[in-house]
């Protein structure tokens, strides 16, 4: 079978999105879910990727402690989606000799793991959320990042509305006082500050309503439909042309907004059901420990690391919507299939 596109179910697979009530406006999702909500847990399909070139087994260590670490969390996160029943595909970017058998290792479970073939963190996305689309049954294709273990408890609350038919995409929401308490502090205060900025770009280009809640666009995780019509939207490239002014020089589609954050709003823009779901999700104790270190340098690093992503997404989306309203003033273009070639 060919797999020159991102999927190759037939064709007759667009009609079916009919048969799916799908009409709704964009809702959030609270902690109900319907009592009598069962699904084959195969239906959901977990994409991630994994990149630890330091990891190493055993207990951990000082030196190399964040690849130890943030591993750690990454092989309990496939173990667990494993556990529970989902069909998981890992995208490992040369990682240790000894992660790698770990991986080889979870092969034997049914886990996929692919060999990364284009270097950059949408190409990589892509190439694994491509993978998850062919599995025989995987209804809901559900990213995450490799670290977010405690993610894979609420997989199918995730899930629920797409399997439900009531929506195409679901972009998670971290609950508001668990997000506080967990998350260092400069890291809550500038994805707030993003959320903030990048919902109200959304709103003035008439993409959300005034009176729709925020779409925590910076949790990470998204959920959506293993049909064309939404996977098309994760597998276009853009990129930037023209004199990099200011922040701009932070811009990089190709890093995050390509197959996380622009089809987000392609699928707002399309009219498609984008859904809110609302989880208590904890964040990593262990990595909130590195990140928040007492070493001022170290911290000073990881403070300008967050400011630059912050800044770059950002700037993608005010690209985004100017080329989507054919202003001369836009500065990103779309690649096609053959320019990739």
């Amino acid at each position: 079978m060919s797999r020159s596109s991102p999927n190759k179910q037939n064709q007759t697979d667009i009609a079916l999105l009919t048969c799916y009530n799908l009409s709704l406006p964009m809702t959030e999702v609270g902690d109900q879910r319907s009592p009598e909500f069962k699904f084959d847990p195969r239906s959901i399909g977990i994409a991630t990727t994994t990149f630890y070139p330091n990891w190493y087994p055993g207990n951990s260590a000082k030196q190399y402690v964040v690849d130890k670490i943030r591993g750690d969390l990454a092989l309990q996160t496939i173990q667990e989606s494993v556990k529970n029943g989902f069909q998981v595909v890992v995208n490992d970017g040369t990682s240790s000799d000894a992660f790698q058998e770990e991986l080889k290792r979870l092969k034997g479970e049914g886990v996929i793991v692919l060999a990364r073939t284009e270097p950059g963190m949408s190409a990589t996305r892509r190439q694994v959320f491509q993978e998850v689309s062919y599995l025989p049954g995987v209804k809901v294709i559900l990213w995450t990042e490799p670290e977010k273990t405690d993610l894979v408890q609420y997989a199918s609350k995730i899930s629920q509305p797409i399997l439900e038919g009531k929506a195409h995409l679901v972009v998670i929401k971290r609950e508001p006082e668990l997000f506080k308490q967990m998350f260092p502090d400069y890291m809550y205060e500038s994805e707030i500050k993003a959320n903030r900025r990048y919902n109200n770009w959304l709103r003035i280009r008439g993409l959300l309503k005034k009176d729709q809640e925020d779409l925590d666009m910076f949790s990470g995780p998204r959920a959506f439909l293993n049909k064309p019509q939404v996977l098309e939207l994760f597998f276009k490239v853009y990129e930037f042309i023209g004199d990099r002014v200011g922040i701009q020089k932070y811009a990089d589609p190709e890093m995050y907004s390509d197959a996380t954050y622009f089809p987000v709003v392609a699928a707002l823009a399309e009219g498609l059901n984008v859904v809110s779901v609302t989880i208590p999700f904890k964040y990593p104790e262990e990595q909130r420990k590195i990140e928040e270190t007492t070493d001022p340098e170290i911290l000073e690093e990881f403070i300008k690391k967050r400011l630059k992503q912050r800044l770059g997404i950002l700037d993608d989306l005010v690209q985004y919507l100017q080329l989507q309203r054919k202003s001369p003033r836009a500065k990103l273009r779309e690649v096609k299939k053959q320019e990739k070639s």
